[in-house]
């Protein structure tokens, strides 16, 4: 337990404003309504939430969703491989301070 909190509280520290970012957290559900095991909470969500959560929720200065789409093709030519993917919206590097190489 204790390794979990340290890793959750050392999440993002690097980030000029980490000290103002909160990550929400959802839980999913099954069809039936129980509630999917803890080790798969998530934190994607669709891109247009960023919108609604910016627009409704007085505080928020700047949001930025992702959006996981775990199992893509792709292709050129002949050759193909799969990989994971990942969609971001627009607030990316408005909201987190990334160091490019």
């Amino acid at each position: 337990m204790a390794l979990f909190v340290k890793h959750e509280w050392s999440r993002d520290r690097f980030h000029e404003n980490h000290d103002k970012m909160f990550r929400l957290v959802a839980q999913r559900l099954q069809l039936d309504g129980k509630a999917i095991p803890f080790n798969i909470w998530d934190t994607v969500y669709p891109l247009m939430v960023v919108d609604e959560l910016e627009d409704e929720i007085p505080g928020i200065e700047q949001a930025c969703a992702f959006m996981r789409h775990t199992r893509s093709k792709i292709t050129r030519g002949e050759k193909s491989f799969r990989s994971a993917m990942g969609f971001v919206s627009g607030g990316l590097f408005a909201l987190f301070t990334f160091r490019f190489l």
